[in-house]
């Protein structure tokens, strides 16, 4: 049907009142998550001003008086806050499954207020309705083809991942750069975006890291995400010894800046805290230990000869 065909059989819609109770939500629903505070605000409007559009629905059984919800899901819930018994609706008699499916669909598509996981939910399903054609998709919901791809790639992400994105802890730039790492790190970087406030590129940064030693200097084994040798280890704390003991805090006058770094440092604390305890509680005989004999001054933390 073409859109003028669909406006012309829009205008000789009747509305009627039907019972809220008979009608059933649609399966191809794509969005998860309603905002509370917006339903409240559109079950607000529908108290003082009515329904102002009707909902969409297809008869189920006529003989029963069923629907299925077509169109409208946001107002038909506002109503049950307001426990209405009937909601104004345009009651579609005849109409396949695959038309309910693509309308419900690209109608929750063109809303603002989609999780990007509803929203990838969504494409991706209407992605399967015209056989994964996602030119056709980025058409009919009128976004870019790119957009489409990016936005159902997030499906390829762990469900932990997924909820992080969802819950706005982690952003849309910083979920593509965890698309692009081996999926047994992918929880890993999520949560250090979250525990370290990185932004997008302080991960890919960290994370390029992290996977061009993947392998090497561990005896042929795969390294663990975040496993270093102790070389590396070693390396790591003079640095940090160096970068604490030379940086004036006193001069840090942005806010949100001493708070990562209270954040971070509160993390490293605890770290250091568990990796000292099992130093102490693991000790080895000296004759024992790799590399007995005189210490090794250079790895003394002092900063010199490093």
């Amino acid at each position: 049907m073409s859109r003028k065909e669909s406006e012309q059989e829009q205008q000789t819609d009747v509305v009627v009142e039907i019972p809220i109770d008979r009608i059933f939500p649609n399966p191809h629903q794509p969005r998860k998550t309603f905002d509370p505070v917006r339903l409240q605000e559109l079950a607000d409007s529908i108290r003082e001003h009515g329904v102002q559009q009707a909902i969409v629905v297809r008869a189920l059984d006529q003989d029963k008086g069923t629907y299925e919800l077509v169109m409208g899901e946001r107002r038909l819930r506002a109503c049950k806050l307001l426990q209405k018994e009937t909601i104004p609706a345009v009651v579609r008699k005849e109409m396949a499954d695959e038309v309910s499916q693509e309308l419900a669909l690209i109608e929750n598509l063109q809303r603002e207020d989609l999780t990007p996981i509803d929203e990838a939910r969504g494409l991706s399903d209407l992605a399967d309705l015209y056989g994964g054609d996602l030119k056709k998709v980025a058409e009919r919901v009128s976004k870019s083809q790119l957009h489409v791809e990016e936005r159902i790639a997030l499906l390829g992400l762990p469900e932990e991942v997924q909820a992080h994105i969802d819950q706005g802890r982690i952003n849309l730039a910083q979920a593509k750069v965890i698309l692009e790492l081996e999926s047994n790190v992918q929880i890993e970087a999520a949560n250090r975006v979250i525990k370290l406030n990185l932004t997008a590129n302080e991960l890919r940064g960290r994370m390029q890291r992290f996977l061009k030693k993947e392998g090497s200097d561990t005896g042929g084994r795969q390294s663990q995400p975040g496993s270093v040798t102790y070389n590396q280890l070693t390396s790591i704390l003079v640095k940090l010894y160096d970068g604490l003991d030379s940086y004036d805090f006193s001069l840090l006058g942005d806010q949100n800046k001493r708070t990562t770094l209270k954040k971070q440092m509160t993390l490293v604390s605890r770290v250091l805290e568990t990796a000292l305890s099992q130093l102490e509680s693991n000790r080895i005989p000296e004759e024992e230990s790799e590399g007995a004999g005189e210490p090794d001054e250079s790895r003394e933390l002092t900063g010199q000869g490093v």
